[in-house]
């Protein structure tokens, strides 16, 4: 059985594909991964944010961490910050 290809003359509609940009994280133990992406996202930000264990192998974002940087280096600064603001906790 052969598979009908789409007509070039339809108009083929794509919903939008947000992509999540590669992120790394600092983590001490068991402890929350305090993160920071490495690549711009679409609107040309870059993001530090936090995710918190909450069950076997499972985690959670904090929306409310999520802050948007215009420079790397800051996302990174800050997620460092967290981390050592939670060390001392």
């Amino acid at each position: 059985m052969k598979t009908k290809l789409p007509d070039k003359t339809e108009p083929h509609y794509e919903a939008p594909v947000q992509t999540q940009p590669p992120w790394r994280y600092f983590q001490r133990d068991d402890g929350p991964a305090f993160c920071w992406t490495v690549e711009r996202d679409e609107a040309g930000l870059f993001y530090s944010f936090v995710y918190y264990p909450v069950a076997d192998g499972m985690w959670k974002l904090s929306r409310a961490s999520a802050k948007p940087h215009k420079r790397r280096h800051l996302a990174k600064e800050r997620a460092l910050r967290l981390l050592r603001n939670w060390e001392a906790s």
